[in-house]
């Protein structure tokens, strides 16, 4: 059987009839038909050798991100695996890929962005080639550390621009999110038409909002234009998180702007919703921000006349 019969197995009757979300169901598709498993798929599955795939994986990090190899690694392992559960596969079958630690570099969870690289993020921005959707989403993730899919999937209706507050449902971890929105949130919201979709930032039909790869591929082709060590869409929300704390927020009231959960007996116990906390450190962050841009328009290029 070739890769590419089992993975076609594994989605129809596996992850297609997992209850799963349909946002994360398209995840794993988008994954399994990356274009560089093409010469992979069109082996036989038991004349896979560990070198070939392993290869496979090294030209995936080279050319997209540690983090995206590591995720194609870990689902491909997940077919096997029913390829082994399911009889497709040989019992004695030996699934040829690589460990995690060479499709993942070892520091890629903490990557943030230093003030300097900020500051040279914020002089780039305008100038960058990325659209206005894009540039958006970029910064919103920034200040107000929510996770990129999050940011493209917000609706209108979930913000409350009266009270300064944006209400996320649909979160990781399953536990309602309230985010408290700085002025200049706000200002990056206000300049989006809210008459055109229920979506924040929809996709071309505006029926569905815009896809998280929409924007992450963009950056992908961009980034190295920008002068400053490898990063990614998510990086921003540990910048946001490790800014926050270095603004002498207390880690409690980081866990909060970030939505975290603890599991010490003292998280299980404390009821406090530190909503008061957060606002505080929300503008806080958003004046920290803004004074390493030097300006109020985030979108606008640099210039003497936005000092």
């Amino acid at each position: 059987m070739k890769l590419s019969k089992l993975i076609e197995h594994y989605l129809t009757k596996e992850v297609a009839l997992s209850e799963i979300k349909e946002k994360t169901k398209a995840e794993i598709h988008r994954l399994l038909k990356a274009p560089e498993l093409d010469s992979l798929k069109a082996l036989s599955i038991l004349e896979l050798q560990r070198q070939e795939v392993f290869e496979v994986f090294m030209h995936i990090k080279t050319i997209r991100t540690p983090g995206t190899a590591e995720r194609i690694r870990q689902r491909l392992k997940l077919v096997f695996e029913f390829g082994l559960n399911s009889g497709y596969l040989p019992s004695d079958f030996a699934i040829p890929l690589p460990q995690k630690q060479i499709a993942r570099t070892s520091n890629s969870r903490d990557r943030y962005l230093s003030g300097d690289e900020l500051k040279k993020l914020f002089d780039w921005l305008p100038l960058s080639g990325l659209p206005p959707t894009g540039k958006r989403v970029i910064l919103i993730s920034l200040l107000t550390g929510c996770r990129s899919g999050e940011v493209v999937a917000a609706r209108w209706q979930d913000i409350n621009f009266s009270l300064g507050e944006w209400h996320i449902r649909d979160t990781k971890n399953k536990r309602p999110h309230k985010v408290f929105l700085s002025p200049i949130t706000k200002a990056l919201l206000d300049q989006i038409d809210r008459q055109k979709s229920e979506w924040v930032f929809p996709s071309n039909d505006l029926s569905r909002h815009l896809g998280q790869k929409a924007v992450g591929d963009p950056i992908g082709k961009l980034r190295n234009s920008l002068g400053i060590p490898h990063w990614t869409a998510h990086d921003l929300r540990r910048t946001f998180a490790t800014g926050v704390a270095s603004l002498h927020a207390d880690r409690t009231v980081v866990r909060r702007m970030l939505n975290h959960t603890g599991g010490s007996v003292s998280d299980i116990y404390d009821r406090h919703s530190y909503d008061t906390e957060a606002l505080r450190y929300w503008g806080v962050w958003s004046d920290h921000v803004k004074s390493l841009m030097g300006r109020d328009d985030f979108l606008a290029p640099y210039t003497p006349h936005n000092q």
